[in-house]
Formats: C-alpha cells, sequence, structure tokens
C-alpha cells in the first residue's frame, strides 16, 4: 500500500478553518533542526509548505522556497519595490512589502504585496519555480492606496483568491474594511464594510472558511457611536460577498471610540455549527454560525483575559486564545464555553495545537513555548531571537517553522526520549 502524503500547511492556520491543528505523535520538547540564513526582508507572514518545500515571504516583497528538510533556498522571487514607512501617513512596519499570508492551491502561491507607486497587488507564482504567472490590482475604485494596508492572510476557494484588507497602524487616512475577490479571468468583486470609515479587517488569520463555502470576518471600531455600520462585528459572507448576516455586541460604540476592535483575532468556526469570536476586550462570544445573532445576541458570552490578538487555535475539543497577559484553553459546548487552564504572565502569540501539545511564541520573551493541550504545563522553551508581532508557528511532520526576524527557524517535535535534552537547547 501506497504511503499516503502529509497534509500540507497550505494556508494560514493549516485549513481554511483557521484551526492551526495537526496530527503529530506525542511532543514532548523542540530541537533546533534548520534556520535560514539572514533573509532581504523581516518576516510577518506564516510559513507555508507543500511536499518537500517551505514558503516564507519578506517585507521586501520577496517571496522563497525553501527546502522543508534543510531550510536551503530553491528559488526566490522579487516582486517590486516595497513602501518605506516613511511614505506612508502612519504604520509601524517598514518598509511595507507582503505581510498577510498567502496561500498555496493549484501548483500556484498567491501572495499580496504593497509595492512603489504605493498600491496593493495580488501576485501568482509557480510553487514549482517562482515564475510569475499574472498579477492584478487590489485598489478598487474609490480606495486609497496609500491609507490601506494587506494584514490579514489570503484565501483561496473554487478558483477565488480572497484578500480582506484594513488600514494602518494607527488608524490614520480614509480607509475602509474591505474583502477584495480575485477570480482570474472574471470580474474583480469587492465586499465594503458600509461605514464611512475604519471597520478594518486586519487580523492576521483574515477570514474563516466554513464546510459551505460561507465566509467568516470579524472588524474593527468603525466611525459610528449611534447606528450600526458594521464595525465591531462578525460578518457572514458568501462566496460572491453578499452579506448573509452579522454579529455586534450591544456596546459597540463603546468599542468603537475605545479602539477596542472584535476583529483582532479572525472567527473561529466550531463543530456543531458554532463560531467562537474574541477581541481586544477579551470577552468571548458563541455564536451561531448560520443566524450570528444580530446586535446582542450571542449564544453566550463571558470575560476570558485581558484581550486577544491574532489567531485561536482548536483541537482536541478546546479552543485555545492567546492573551496579551497568557495563554487560555476554553472547552465550547452547545450553550456557553468554560476555561479548562491558563498559563498566566506572558503576551501569547497565535497558538498551534498537535501531538498533545500546543505551540505559541512568547511575544515578550522571543522565545517559542510548548505546553501540554490538556493541562497547560510547560513542557519546553527555545529562544528565537527577534520575533514579528502575532507570530504564528506552521507545523509540518515533525516539525515546526516559526518567524524569527528576518529568518525562519525549523524546530523537530520531539518525544519522550529526546525530551530531556531538547528542552535545554539554546
Amino acid at each position: 500500500m501506497t504511503a499516503r502524503a502529509p497534509v500540507p500547511w497550505a494556508t494560514y492556520g493549516g485549513d481554511p478553518r483557521r484551526w492551526a491543528s495537526y496530527p503529530e505523535p506525542q511532543v514532548k520538547g523542540l530541537r533546533l533542526t534548520w534556520s535560514t540564513p539572514a533573509l532581504d526582508g523581516a518576516v510577518y507572514a506564516q510559513p507555508l509548505w507543500q511536499g518537500d518545500l517551505a514558503y516564507i515571504a519578506t517585507e521586501n516583497d520577496t517571496v522563497y522556497a525553501v527546502s522543508l528538510k534543510t531550510g536551503r533556498t530553491v528559488w526566490r522571487r522579487h516582486l517590486g519595490t516595497p513602501v518605506p514607512l516613511r511614505d506612508l501617513p502612519c504604520g509601524d512596519i517598514g518598509p511595507l512589502g507582503i505581510t498577510g499570508t498567502p496561500v498555496l492551491a493549484g501548483g500556484r502561491i498567491y501572495v499580496a504585496a504593497e509595492l512603489e507607486p504605493i498600491q496593493q497587488r495580488l501576485f501568482a507564482l509557480s510553487a514549482k519555480t517562482g515564475q510569475v504567472l499574472g498579477s492584478w490590482t487590489l485598489d478598487l475604485p474609490g480606495t486609497h492606496a496609500y491609507a490601506q494596508q494587506q494584514r490579514g492572510a489570503l484565501s483561496y476557494l473554487d478558483g477565488t483568491v480572497y484578500a480582506p484588507l484594513g488600514g494602518l497602524y494607527g488608524d490614520c487616512g480614509p480607509y475602509v474594511g474591505q474583502v477584495v475577490a480575485v477570480h482570474p479571468g472574471r470580474a474583480t468583486v469587492a465586499y465594503r464594510v458600509p461605514t464611512a470609515r475604519e471597520g478594518a479587517i486586519w487580523a492576521p488569520a483574515g477570514l474563516s472558511l466554513a464546510a459551505n463555502g460561507d465566509l467568516y470576518a470579524a472588524t474593527g471600531n468603525s466611525a459610528s457611536n449611534s447606528a450600526w455600520d458594521g464595525g465591531d462585528s462578525v460578518l457572514r459572507l458568501s462566496p460572491a460577498l453578499k452579506l448573509l448576516g452579522y454579529f455586534t455586541p450591544r456596546t459597540f460604540a463603546h468599542l468603537n471610540q475605545a479602539d477596542l476592535d472584535l476583529g483582532s483575532t479572525a472567527p473561529l468556526p466550531l463543530p456543531g455549527g458554532f463560531v467562537f469570536q474574541i477581541g481586544k476586550e477579551g470577552v468571548g462570544y458563541l455564536l451561531r454560525a448560520a443566524s450570528l445573532g444580530g446586535i446582542g445576541h450571542p449564544v453566550a458570552s463571558g470575560s476570558v483575559c485581558s484581550g486577544a490578538y491574532g489567531a485561536d487555535a482548536y483541537g482536541g475539543g478546546l479552543v485555545f486564545v492567546p492573551c496579551t497577559n497568557g495563554l487560555v484553553a476554553l472547552r465550547p459546548g452547545s450553550h456557553g464555553f468554560s476555561r479548562v487552564w491558563s498559563r498566566d504572565g506572558w503576551d501569547a502569540g497565535p497558538p498551534a495545537v498537535g501531538g498533545g501539545a500546543v505551540l505559541s511564541v512568547d511575544e515578550s520573551g522571543a522565545r517559542l513555548d510548548v505546553f501540554s493541550a490538556a493541562t497547560g504545563r510547560r513542557l519546553a522553551s527555545v529562544p528565537l531571537g527577534a520575533v514579528p508581532h502575532f507570530d504564528a508557528p506552521a507545523l509540518a511532520p515533525g516539525l515546526v517553522l516559526v518567524d524569527a526576524g528576518n529568518r525562519v527557524k525549523a524546530f523537530a517535535l520531539v518525544g519522550q526520549a529526546a525530551a530531556g535534552r531538547a528542552k535545554t537547547l539554546r
């Protein structure tokens, strides 16, 4: 019998639902396997892999394909000149190039790049050779490219690439959150959040896709302090980007005024027809996927932590939430959710789950930590040197890939026998 090829990590979180969960044997520790040399720019996008290649995108608008086994560069493609921070009205990434995580599909890697003169552009590259196969603008009529940022991960469904857009750090300029859908050979379409300004769709995980093809997006603060205008909401969109429903907390006016984006993480679809959402305020919401609840009608809500950013993960029946004051494990049910454990006192990055363990980058300590998924007990910790904001590990068979400044490092996931040696490596 021919062995089945491993399931690739071809999109942010490993699958369109953004679960960040991967089947692995029992994980107890980490051992450095390879590190790329210094690349030509900072790496914010989550690494992807398929077959024997891993894919890395930099803020210098360059895409690298490297050997998954050794980290050796197989090909690189520079797409243009990134935008210097001095040319932008605000922001915290400079130069600004490729920030959102690409997506692999149909032998191609799709990448959204910010380029000089200031523009947002989608590229399709051959995943095998890096050859540019096509490119399309993401700057649709009525938008202002200099105020937009493409930070959320790309999604792919039935030949269409979906790119969420928000604003720059500092919320300057006349931007409006939107989702742009590009299907080569067809007209590009978009959904614009119905606000006068802001309403960014900026969470690093981007959009979440349900099994029926519906897309879920979460927005940040918007212009209104009274009537609903799409800000601080979970939106359910059709593949054609028609609004099918939404959920907004009753406190949306306060969230808008206080810059407490509900959309600092992406919606997390769960088994049983539910969606979990949490934002900067640290309040978690359990929603029905098919009927999100409008203004103020979640299935359940409750305080989880001081604030969540990046992306949650789901595995083994638990939701893992990255908070500014630690990592929290929740057990969702049909009527609500309960806390299973929390590991407090650190700034947790988007987690990944595999082999009975949950892995998360401590942004303040610049290290990768491994915890028992069942109990939260720390199993291993390794330093990374430098890390970007919202550093999200990607899992592969026996490996975890993680951004480290202008490099990507690969650590072997080791079991009980080697854990004692692996956890002390520096």
